[in-house]
């Protein structure tokens, strides 16, 4: 079985279109990596922003050190004595009403 595209002589014209493609492509590419943002020099735009210097050594004192908020160290799920408490006699309510419900089941069966 010979395909259709074997018998089928070659276009003057194949792949053109493609080249051109692959040759924006290539100047788009080069044009970012090219650009500014990416210079690593201290002169150039390197690392510099509207919004501020990646450079620590430009940045103020107080604005490097890191800090937290007091409530950090607390976890969201701790309880105070109470509401655990009223937390386990809820979990033995729902146990107790539970068991009730599956003996009934049993009984009617």
């Amino acid at each position: 079985m010979v395909t259709v595209t074997a018998e089928r002589t070659k276009r003057a014209t194949a792949g053109r279109r493609m080249n051109v493609l692959i040759g924006e492509a290539a100047e788009n590419d080069e044009l970012f990596w090219t650009h500014s943002t990416w210079d690593e020099k201290e002169g150039g735009n390197g690392g510099d922003s509207e919004e501020g210097s990646y450079n620590l050594d430009d940045e103020n004192e107080s604005d490097v050190v890191d800090t937290f908020d007091s409530d950090f160290n607390e976890s969201e799920g701790e309880m105070n004595e109470d509401e655990e408490a009223q937390e386990e006699k809820r979990i033995e309510r729902e146990i107790e009403l539970d068991e009730r419900k599956s003996r009934r089941a049993a009984k009617r069966k």
